[in-house]
C-alpha cells in the first residue's frame, strides 16, 4: 500500500480526508483493507473494506465526531489485509477540537451513520462510536440498494429503514 497526501488539518466534529492511498495485489482487481483508528490505546473506529479497487487512487476519510473536551488530541491509523499483517506503518494526526460543536464527555452510546456503507462487510453490525462495541443486529426486509447505510437528498448519510423493514438493535 502505497500512501500520500496525508492531512496536516484535521479537525473534531467534520469529515476528514486523511490520507490518499493505492494498494497492488499481485494482478487482482480488487483487495481487502481493514483500517482501524485508535485514540490512547484503544480502537475507536474499525472498518472491514472488502474490495477496494486496486492500481487506483482511493482516499480513506473518517467523519469525526469524538465525545471530547480537550482542546486538540491525537489518533492513530492503522491499515492491515485480512491476515492482519501491516500494509503500511502507523500514521499518527493531532485533531484540533477548538471549532464547531463543543463537547461535554459522558455519553454512553452513538449510533454514527456517517462512518457506514453497504459496501462495509460489517454492515449489519451496529457500531457504538463511543466505546466501538459491537452489536449483532437484526434485520428484516432490507435489500441493502435504496436503504440500510445511504445518503439522503442532500448528501446527509443516515440508517434509511423503510416502511415493512426492521432493526432490532440488542442494547
Amino acid at each position: 500500500m502505497c500512501v500520500n497526501a496525508i492531512s496536516t488539518d484535521v479537525k473534531n466534529w467534520s469529515e476528514n480526508t486523511l490520507f490518499k492511498y493505492s494498494i497492488y495485489d499481485a494482478g487482482l482487481a480488487s483487495s481487502n483493507v481493514i483500517f482501524s483508528i485508535n485514540k490512547d490505546g484503544t480502537t475507536i473506529y474499525t472498518s472491514n473494506e472488502g474490495n477496494v479497487a486496486t492500481a487506483t487512487e482511493n482516499s480513506f476519510g473518517y467523519s469525526m465526531e469524538l465525545d471530547i473536551s480537550k482542546t486538540s488530541f491525537e489518533i492513530v491509523v492503522e491499515a492491515a489485509d485480512s491476515n492482519s499483517s501491516d500494509l503500511t506503518d502507523e500514521l499518527t494526526f493531532t485533531v484540533s477540537n477548538t471549532s464547531g460543536y463543543s463537547a461535554i464527555e459522558g455519553a454512553i452510546f452513538y449510533l454514527n451513520s456517517r462512518l457506514r456503507t453497504n459496501s462495509q462487510s460489517n454492515k449489519t453490525s451496529i457500531i457504538n462510536a463511543v466505546d466501538s462495541s459491537i452489536y449483532n443486529a437484526t434485520w428484516t426486509g432490507l435489500s441493502w440498494t435504496n436503504d440500510g447505510w445511504t445518503t439522503d437528498d442532500d448528501d446527509h448519510r443516515l440508517l434509511r429503514v423503510m416502511a415493512e423493514e426492521l432493526v432490532n438493535i440488542p442494547y
